[in-house]
């Protein structure tokens, strides 16, 4: 190849490599604005329902582990519920066998 003609060829290579870089840089920065816009519509949501939530004296969904003061006397939030049960039937495959 004539020594002209590799130049012209490494300079065009150079270009299109810095050109697809730019190209690549800029879809990234759309992408990440893309998705800081997201976020930050998403968090101005969840504070807005909070907000009104809140102004309105419910309890918030949103506050998880937080529960309403209790109810009545001697009653405790946050206590395993005890409770008695009865099997009324059971039904093994050896019964069913036996049939």
């Amino acid at each position: 190849m004539n020594p002209l003609s590799r130049l012209l060829a490494a300079i065009v290579g150079a270009l299109v490599i810095v050109g697809a870089f730019m190209f690549g840089f800029f879809i990234l920065v759309v992408a990440l604005v893309f998705g800081l816009i997201a976020w930050l519509v998403i968090w101005l949501r969840v504070w807005w329902i909070k907000r009104k939530l809140t102004a309105s004296g419910e309890a918030s969904p949103l506050d998880f582990g937080n529960s309403p003061e209790p109810q009545g006397p001697g009653k405790r939030t946050g206590d395993v519920i005890d409770a008695e049960y009865e099997v009324v039937s059971r039904s093994d495959r050896s019964d069913q066998e036996k049939e």
